[in-house]
C-alpha cells in the first residue's frame, strides 16, 4: 500500500511520473490521507485510490488535539523549541510553520488504518507525499529485508527525514505509534524529549526520537534519495525557503540538494536491474555505488568551505559508503 500524506499538490507536476515509476512499479494500492479544505480538488490521484480518508484542516492545529485528545495538555509539548510543533496556537509559545499537520495527519491515519483492519492486509507500506518527481523506478521490493525499515539517506537535519518511508508490514504498527505520544502523553513526552534535548527540535529530531523510543532504530535502514519534490513555477514561497525556480524543467525546487541527490541516481541507475548494485550487502562490489557516493559528496561541497575541505569531503564519501542499507 502507498499513503500519500497531507495533500495531493503539485498533482499537474508529478502524477505521470509517480504512477510509472511508483505505483505501478510496485503494484500497490493507493490511499490517500489529505486535508478536507479548499485546495484539495480531485485530480489523478483520487481516479487512482482504493482508500480516500480526509481530515477537516482546523485553523487552529490545537483543536484537533482537543478534538481527538480531550483533556490533554498539549501545550506541554510547545516549551520545546523551535519548529517541530508549529501551527498550535500559543499568544507566547507559538512556533514557526505547521509542524503539527503532518503529525496529526500521522495520527489521523493510524486510527484509520486500525478501523479498517488494513495493518494486516499488505506486506509493505509506503508513506509519501504527492509533490515527490520520481525520475526513476522505485527498487523492486525483492531487494529489501522484511526486518527492516528504510528511509531515504538526506535532508535528515540531525534526525531521520519524514518524507517518505518504506515499512514492511512486522514494523508497521510501531511504526505508526511516532505520533502518537503526543496525543496521548504530552506532558510525558515532553519531559522525556527535555531530558535530551530542552530545544532545538525539528521533525527529523522528533522522528527519530521517537523511533528509538519504540525500539525502531536498530532496525533503520537507508535507501538512495532518487526523488525530489516540486511545485508549480510562481507559487508562494515561504520566508527563507531554500528553493529556487528552474525554468528549464518549468518547475519550482523545493529543495536544490535533494534534487542534486536525485539527479546523482539517474547518472548511476538506467535500469530498474541496476538497483542490485545499489542497494544490499554487495552494493561495495560495485562501480555504480562507489560513483553515487562520491557525487552526493560533490553535490554538498558548498556546505564544507575552509580549509581541510578535500579531507573534510572524503570523510563524508566513507559516512555515505557506510551507511546501512
Amino acid at each position: 500500500m502507498i499513503v500519500v500524506l497531507g495533500e495531493t499538490r503539485a498533482h499537474e507536476l508529478t502524477f505521470t511520473l509517480f504512477k510509472k515509476n511508483l505505483l505501478e512499479r510496485l503494484d500497490a494500492d493507493l490511499a490517500l490521507c489529505v486535508g478536507d479544505n479548499p485546495r484539495e480538488t480531485h485530480n489523478p490521484f483520487y481516479d487512482h485510490a482504493k482508500y480516500v480518508w480526509k481530515y477537516k484542516d482546523p485553523p487552529d492545529w490545537g483543536d484537533s488535539y482537543r478534538e481527538l485528545a480531550p483533556g490533554k495538555n498539549v501545550y506541554a509539548l510547545l516549551d520545546l523549541p523551535d519548529q517541530w510543533f508549529g501551527g498550535v496556537r500559543h499568544p507566547t509559545l507559538q512556533q514557526a510553520g505547521v509542524g503539527a499537520l503532518l503529525i496529526v495527519f500521522r495520527e489521523f491515519l493510524r486510527r484509520r488504518l486500525e478501523a479498517e483492519g488494513l495493518y494486516d492486509k499488505y506486506d509493505w507500506f509506503v508513506l509519501t507525499r504527492s509533490d515527490f518527481i520520481w525520475p526513476v523506478m522505485h527498487p523492486g521490493l525483492d531487494l529489501f529485508s522484511p526486518e527492516h525499515l528504510y528511509l531515504p539517506d538526506g535532508e535528515r537535519y540531525r534526525g531521520y527525514t519524514d518524507r517518505h518511508a518504506l515499512v514492511p508490514r512486522k514494523h508497521f504498527r510501531r511504526f505508526m505509534e511516532v505520533a502518537r505520544a503526543t496525543f496521548d502523553e504530552p506532558e510525558e513526552l515532553a519531559r522525556r524529549m527535555k531530558a535530551v534535548s530542552p530545544d532545538n527540535w525539528n521533525t527529523e529530531s522528533f522522528v527519530k526520537f521517537r523511533l528509538r523510543e519504540l525500539g525502531l532504530a536498530g532496525c533503520v535502514r537507508f535507501m538512495p534519495y532518487m526523488m525530489y519534490t516540486v511545485k508549480p513555477l510562481g507559487g508562494p514561497t515561504g520566508k527563507g525557503a531554500p528553493g529556487r525556480d528552474d525554468f528549464q524543467l518549468n518547475m519550482y525546487l523545493k529543495y536544490p540538494l535533494e534534487y542534486s541527490i536525485a539527479r546523482a541516481v539517474q547518472c548511476v541507475v538506467f535500469e530498474p536491474s541496476d538497483w542490485k548494485h545499489m542497494i544490499g550487502p554487495t552494493r561495495w562490489l560495485n562501480w555504480r555505488f562507489h560513483l553515487f557516493c562520491w557525487l552526493r559528496v560533490l553535490s554538498e561541497k558548498h556546505l564544507y568551505p575552509g580549509s581541510f575541505r578535500t579531507l573534510r569531503l572524503f570523510r563524508r564519501f566513507l559516512i555515505y559508503l557506510a551507511q546501512p542499507r
